[in-house]
């Protein structure tokens, strides 16, 4: 039996006009979700600067695949986002799961085949070359080294592992968002002790669903 904590997955497509509409979700995510997972998916940027992300809202984490189908039956698609939420933060798990689905989608055409590879990851933890068997949550917590941290903070960054320890708010902004959510993930190791990243908001895009 899979212990797996996914909620949901959901498909994004922008279409030749440029519009942008969720167009199939299973089982299915709420309208200020929805909206959340629209303005993360960079659909609506003129370039994608970035195929996966990660963040979290509210108690729900966010992970999201975009990029252009090439050669794909979705001639009217010019690029499409494919979501999965999930309570868990596994960065490179669902990652890998969102890449996978994204795959089958732009091969197949049809969200028929995306859910079943969804529900077999719920029933058996494991769908064609995925299995959750093969993550570590420790990868997670790993992935980003406090070094970083230090190397760009230098001797402020007991600054940062202050504000950490006290559980203070600490905002984060880069006009990079691959720099920004490698920097943000690695914060929680200055009070590794707690094993918690649920602290972290790693992307947020300051609209009004999201404030």
């Amino acid at each position: 039996m899979t212990t797996t904590t996914l909620e949901s997955v959901c498909i994004l497509e922008k279409d030749s006009t440029g519009d942008v509409l969720t167009t199939w979700a299973f089982p299915g995510v709420s309208a200020t979700l929805e909206e959340v997972i629209t303005l993360r998916s960079q659909l609506s940027s003129s370039v994608i600067e970035l195929d996966f992300t990660f963040s979290k809202f509210k108690d729900q984490w966010v992970y999201i695949y975009t990029n252009v189908p090439q050669g794909s039956p979705l001639s009217a698609v010019s690029a499409f986002s494919l979501c999965l939420v999930s309570k868990h933060f596994h960065p490179e798990k669902y990652g890998s799961l969102a890449k996978l689905l994204w795959s089958v989608y732009a091969q197949t055409g049809t969200p028929v085949k995306v859910q079943e590879g969804f529900l077999s990851v719920l029933v058996r933890g494991a769908y064609g070359e995925f299995s959750e068997s093969q993550y570590n949550p420790r990868q997670a917590w790993l992935a980003s080294p406090v070094s970083a941290l230090v190397e760009t903070f230098r001797e402020q960054v007991m600054l940062l592992w202050t504000g950490v320890m006290l559980k203070k708010r600490i905002v984060v902004y880069s006009p990079q968002l691959e720099q920004l959510l490698t920097f943000v993930r690695a914060i929680p190791l200055l009070a590794l002790h707690r094993q918690s990243w649920d602290m972290l908001r790693p992307f947020v895009t300051l609209s009004t669903a999201e404030l």
